[in-house]
């Protein structure tokens, strides 16, 4: 039997990045099939967010699989909403589609991680005594899983739980023939409305549809009716397309695959199906009822990282870019002071519940087909958003709201707390003579400063300040941009622009230490 502080189940992304930040540390990393076929292959820009990552960048553009991810195309609802991502430069992170396998091989060989080949055959949580088919280890500290949607440690002490039922059906397809000017062409014919918006701020971007966006270089989500979708996602510079449909009704047949790649494939796309065979681009592939996650994020004896602790859905690309932060998240605990304890502990499973809460509203929303009908709502919808349908309204809301929780997430956080109560004394509220505004805790970190708020009776408010000029944000104020990260509609109408009418003139008053407190920090676990 072999002893190590820590054993990592899983070598996708997210183990690899725990593994590497352990590094030198007592700790091994099984998996059973290390860099072998996965489905997940869209990468946002947040997965690259850390320069561990990020550095892998220029390696991955060369890939045989890589295709340049320009960003997400929705089409549902009788309209069509396509949000950028920063393109590929010196300047800003990748968005990417990618083939799992040769992500993870890269990992693998880049860090010389070493990865033990052995399936996981029993988990005892209370001696923390993992059985493999290789051989056995016992942990010292904790059992740490990023199996992804396997759940080995949350299965092993019977805490999965189905979130609804859901059932897809995926294969892929040769791209025969590629033409973007198509797509525009039948949205014209079709008479279908087009917007293109922010994610991070959920506006409009200006000037015309088509500039800067090849709508196959972006990853399209079609939903076919209320329940169904599909995914359609270019490889290997768009010769290669993984075309996936996701049912909310029951298991998908090959018939309706068939039936849904002819009908409603991207007009960008002309399609031929490959022959069958026994290379994983080859076969159709199931996965039925996999909408699931654990109640308990992490114990004493053991963390789940990533799909390990819910695999809710694949909707938004984000599954990877969640996995790894929280990956780095943990590495940064066990590595801070002492390791894990009671507080870190509940602390994670508290951040990582309410993370779940909101993304899974958000995949939710997607799949019921609910949209605003009536004519006050419509008319805030033109108000607010200028144009577009209440679909794409509501897709600017969920989509940008998951993409700012993934960003958010793995940030190495340095208090400051008592510094921003100082400088923070209460703040009024909209109401004459209810209970003001107080800090209750405040963070810097990878992105600037987070500033959270509490008045009795009151949903705590989140504020993110930054000082990055070309950053989205809710005010301005000189180099600082504020926004609020909680949700708008727990608010009564004014109250948010009346606490930040009563932050800014503090804000003015102590400028240059706000901005140092809000100049992001390097979130690079160390090794002591």
């Amino acid at each position: 039997m072999q002893e190590v502080d820590y054993l990592i189940i899983g070598a996708g992304p997210a183990g690899l990045v725990l593994w590497k930040l352990l590094e030198g540390r007592s700790v091994a990393i099984v998996d059973r099939s290390p860099a072998g076929y996965k489905i997940g292959e869209s990468f946002v820009p947040e997965f690259f967010s850390h320069p561990l990552l990020g550095e892998l960048v220029g390696s991955l553009q060369g890939l045989p699989s890589a295709s340049p991810k320009d960003g997400t195309t929705f089409i549902g609802g009788g309209s069509v909403a396509s949000f950028p991502l920063p393109a590929w430069s010196a300047d800003h992170p990748a968005s990417i589609h990618l083939a799992r396998a040769e992500l993870e091989r890269l990992m693998i060989d880049r860090w010389g991680v070493p990865v033990v080949e052995a399936r996981v055959s029993s988990v005892d949580v209370e001696s923390r005594v993992v059985a493999t088919d290789t051989g056995t280890y016992r942990v010292r500290r904790q059992i740490l899983d990023c199996s992804g949607p396997a759940m080995v440690v949350a299965r092993a002490v019977d805490d999965v739980h189905e979130l609804w039922p859901v059932y897809a059906r995926w294969a892929y397809f040769d791209i025969d023939a590629l033409d973007d000017g198509e797509f525009w062409r039948a949205l014209e014919r079709d008479g279908t409305p087009l917007s293109r918006y922010d994610t991070r701020d959920g506006r409009l971007i200006g000037g015309r549809a088509t500039e800067g966006w090849a709508p196959s270089r972006s990853t399209i989500l079609n939903r076919v009716r209320d329940g169904v979708w599909i995914w359609q996602i270019p490889l290997y510079d768009r010769r290669l397309l993984s075309l996936g449909v996701v049912s909310r009704h029951g298991p998908v047949s090959e018939e309706e695959l068939a039936a849904t790649a002819r009908d409603h494939v991207a007009p960008c796309y002309r399609l031929k199906r490959r022959p069958p065979g026994r290379e994983p681009y080859d076969k159709e592939h199931v996965r039925n009822r996999f909408a699931q996650r654990a109640t308990v994020a992490a114990t004493d004896a053991y963390i789940l990282v990533g799909d390990a602790f819910a695999f809710a859905d694949p909707v938004y690309s984000v599954g990877g870019a969640l996995a790894v932060n929280k990956a780095i998240e943990v590495a940064a605990l066990l590595l801070d002071g002492d390791g894990w304890n009671d507080e870190k502990c509940a602390r994670y499973c508290e951040t990582y519940d309410a993370l779940y809460a909101r993304a899974i509203q958000a995949f939710d929303y997607w799949y019921s087909g609910e949209v605003i009908q009536t004519d006050a709502e419509a008319s805030e919808v033109q108000s607010n958003f200028l144009e577009g349908t209440a679909f794409q309204v509501d897709v600017v809301r969920h989509y940008g709201g998951v993409l700012n929780d993934v960003a958010a997430t793995a940030r190495l956080e340095v208090n400051a707390t008592s510094e921003v109560a100082a400088l923070l004394p209460a703040l009024p509220t909209a109401t004459p003579g209810a209970p003001t505004w107080k800090v209750r805790d405040a963070a810097r970190s990878a992105d600037g400063l987070r500033l959270t708020l509490e008045s009795a009776g009151r949903p705590p408010c989140l504020v993110h300040v930054g000082v990055d000029e070309h950053a989205p944000c809710y005010r301005a104020v000189g180099r600082l941009r504020l926004s609020y990260l909680s949700a708008e509609e727990q608010f009564a109408p004014g109250e948010l622009s009346a606490l930040f009418d009563a932050l800014e003139p503090r804000l003015r008053a102590r400028h240059p230490t706000w901005a140092r407190l809000a100049t992001p920090q390097v979130a690079v676990p160390t090794r002591c």
